[in-house]
């Protein structure tokens, strides 16, 4: 009856329960193991950390060189003791005594350290290392740094390689993979809209989104508004720098100069366009006159060239 009553609150806690990330690894100073030894505490506050620091969940075997807890296990446990307000995801956690190997809070700060003396990244920006690796310790006399490197750029996923030094031996080398999030402020679009279409402040709405870093979020509102959409756009789409161009400097069915050049000769007269076309490109037009149609390039705000070639 209790196995049977611990698999219905299993199945009902996720529902309420506050969601926390299991670690790959822990390195433990005591063999009592918390359930904050496990998890990630970010963007918890004060009280609830305090609280899950308290939680006790298991007994580290001290004679072993790791031991490996699961999330089912933990949940199972918390459930056992009457705390159903915690669920814990994730596969399975590595716990190691004292000085088998790099913590992971270290690993993290390491990163971190790196990034913001290279790249100036404040607080806001969040660090995601997407699998902590398991670095075994010689001895305690070491030293442990990311690797420079010159044409390393900031962006929202990076490949660092992770030094570790000892005296009078080369560095080991760790690859990680790092994903860096940024919370912006983006742009909304309440109405769909078509290739060319301008952009107006009805069609804009104002949010925030967490993205991995990148520059095509970096618009404002402004820039938003003095250009034009560069494919279809449907409604709700973030905007970004690859949805918006500058706007052709020759409409569809506007009329346009178009300019006769030659040698020795140059004649203008009008024309009505049958296409947008941008600064340099062909433009197709109509002759309003004989209804014919040609080519011409565009050299201004509606006005476009024909080069004669001389003879």
């Amino acid at each position: 009856m209790r196995k049977l009553l611990v698999i219905i609150l299993l199945a009902i806690s996720p529902l309420y329960a506050i969601s926390l990330k299991l670690k790959n690894n822990a390195q433990l100073e005591n063999t009592s193991v918390s359930l904050a030894d496990v998890v990630i505490l970010d963007n918890l506050d004060i009280a609830t950390k305090q609280e899950i620091a308290q939680i006790s969940i298991f007994n580290l075997n001290p004679d072993l060189r790791f031991q490996n807890l699961s999330s089912t296990q933990i949940n199972q446990t918390l459930i056992s003791q009457g705390y159903q307000n915690y669920q814990v995801t994730g596969q399975l956690i590595t716990l190691y005594p004292a000085n088998q190997i790099v913590s992971s809070e270290l690993i993290q700060q390491t990163v971190r350290h790196f990034l913001e003396n290279k790249f100036s990244i404040d607080e806001l920006i969040e660090l995601e290392i997407v699998k902590i690796p398991h670095i075994k310790i010689k001895n305690q006399n070491y030293t442990i740094a990311v690797k420079e490197n010159p044409s390393l750029q900031l962006n929202g996923k990076m490949v660092l390689a992770l030094q570790m030094k000892y005296p009078d031996s080369l560095p080991e080398e760790h690859s990680i993979s790092v994903k860096l999030y940024k919370t912006y402020t983006v742009y909304k679009l309440k109405n769909s809209k078509k290739m060319s279409d301008r952009f107006t402040e009805d069609d804009l709405e104002l949010n925030y989104s967490r993205e991995l870093i990148n520059n095509k979020y970096n618009l404002s509102y402004q820039e938003i508004l003095e250009k034009v959409a560069a494919s279809y756009c449907p409604k709700g789409k973030i905007i970004t720098t690859y949805d918006i161009k500058s706007e052709p400097l020759v409409r569809k069915a506007d009329y346009v100069v178009v300019s006769v050049i030659g040698s020795n000769f140059n004649m203008k007269y009008n024309a009505i366009a049958k296409n947008d076309a941008w600064l340099g490109e062909q433009v197709t037009l109509q002759n309003p006159d004989t209804k014919r149609f040609f080519n011409a390039k565009v050299i201004d705000k509606n006005l476009v060239a024909i080069y004669l070639e001389e003879k």
